[in-house]
């Protein structure tokens, strides 16, 4: 896929909850030059697909057992 060149005012990198809401809270604040990038094919990041309770996250909990 080929994509072109475009100037935007504001570009928010990754589709999980913290781009989300930031792209969120910038539509809210009046920017409408604004575009999401995210790699994978699907929005949400690190909880993206993964079930709930027992959600995956880079990082250990005492929580999960």
């Amino acid at each position: 896929m080929s994509v072109g060149e475009r100037s935007v005012e504001v570009l928010v990198i990754g589709a999980g909850c913290s781009g989300i809401g930031s792209s969120i809270r910038l539509r809210k604040a009046g920017v409408d030059d604004l575009v999401v990038l995210e790699k994978a094919g699907d929005l949400g990041g690190t909880w993206r697909g993964t079930p709930i309770p027992a959600a995956a996250c880079d990082v250990p909990s005492a929580l999960d057992s």
